[in-house]
């Protein structure tokens, strides 16, 4: 990403440069392209690496470890942050996480787990 920034810099430089240093015959509607053209090509890299910095989407049920019942009211939270929520009545849990996020899960009288996430999508 920083390699692309630096060449479209330098790429921006060079059109600038060679227009004031050549004499006036030079295609403006060229150079003018070419600007337009690259700050497309920049706006489209951000836009890429936004899209590889999405978060995927959790859902789960915690269920007690003895009798496999679903626990209400469990908080999960995403470690590290304030993301979170709490299970509904049938133990069941959605969040938007990062797809290296690790999970926190506590729940009074019960032993905390910590759960990666590592991009698992089912």
């Amino acid at each position: 990403m920083i390699v692309f920034c630096l060449f479209y810099c330098l790429l921006l430089y060079v059109c600038t440069v060679r227009l004031r240093t050549k004499p006036r015959n030079v295609n403006l509607n060229l150079v003018k392209l070419m600007k337009k053209l690259l700050s497309v090509l920049f706006l489209l890299s951000f836009t890429l690496a936004s899209v590889y910095a999405q978060n995927i989407q959790v859902k789960g049920t915690v269920v007690s470890g003895s009798d496999n019942e679903p626990l209400p009211g469990v908080n999960v939270v995403v470690k590290g942050t304030t993301n979170g929520g709490i299970t509904d009545l049938d133990g069941n849990f959605t969040l938007s996480v990062p797809a290296d996020a690790t999970l926190s899960i506590t729940y009074i009288g019960f032993k905390s787990q910590e759960v990666a996430v590592n991009g698992k999508i089912p």
